[in-house]
């Protein structure tokens, strides 16, 4: 049984109401394709402001706690969160690891706190600053990494898991 090329993104055959492609149909065809020619940003963003409404209402909660690193996607996380709670109902934290104090200027002095303390500042936001360097140097330590060899994968996932559990405790202080 020969088995058929895969098609490359953007020329799929016509589904059909039950989801499974429909070869009979060869009227589909890549230019006409067009996946968000549908797209409203506005009323997606109404969407996911009361999604965020409606969760922190469920929850019992006055608000979120979050980590705004600078970038991208934990910025939209926050815009979005203050839209729909308002500057009072959002507080982030911004994580480090910073040895000692040139270290730590270093750190203050990074497009992504200048990113972070900035937007923070501009939604009138609560704004923290964690250094982890020492906790993500104990945890090191207590796992006890083959041959003391920290791999970058190996400490980045455990920073990530880090910044999660103290956000979570914060959240639930």
């Amino acid at each position: 049984m020969a088995s058929s090329p895969l098609k490359p993104f953007g020329s799929f055959d016509a589904l059909d109401s039950s989801g499974s492609s429909d070869s009979s149909d060869s009227s589909a065809s890549s230019a006409s394709f067009k996946p968000f020619s549908n797209f409203d940003p506005a009323a997606t963003e109404r969407k996911i402001c009361r999604f965020i409404q409606k969760e922190v209402q469920k929850s019992g909660a006055n608000g979120v706690i979050l980590g705004l690193s600078g970038g991208i996607d934990s910025a939209l996380v926050c815009v979005l969160s203050a839209k729909a709670l308002g500057p009072k109902g959002v507080c982030a934290v911004f994580f480090y690891a910073a040895e000692n104090k040139d270290a730590n200027d270093a750190v203050f002095k990074s497009d992504d706190f200048e990113d972070a303390s900035a937007l923070s500042s501009s939604l009138g936001i609560s704004f923290q600053k964690i250094n982890m360097y020492a906790l993500s140097k104990s945890a090191q330590k207590m796992i006890a990494f083959p041959d003391n060899n920290t791999t970058s994968v190996l400490s980045g996932n455990l920073k990530s898991r880090l910044r999660m559990s103290l956000l979570y405790y914060y959240a639930n202080q």
